[in-house]
């Protein structure tokens, strides 16, 4: 069995290019996942904004509307 030492340089090089570029896809992935989860917990609070502002508006209307009636 060859030790790593035998093997010629641009084979340790590329066994070494491989492993990075494996593991900083993952980096990227793990990156990626996690710009997604804040992007969509910020597109969901903005919904909730959003459907707040109708909902607030409407019951002070009523609010308003209700001595009226």
């Amino acid at each position: 069995m060859h030790s790593i030492t035998c093997l010629p340089h641009s084979t340790i090089s590329r066994l070494e290019v491989a492993h990075h570029t494996r593991f900083n896809f993952q980096i990227w992935e793990e990156a990626r996942r996690i710009r997604a989860i804040r992007r969509r917990d910020r597109v969901e609070s903005a919904l909730r904004r959003l459907v707040a502002v109708p909902i607030r508006v409407a019951a002070v209307s009523r609010d308003a509307a209700a001595p009226i009636a």
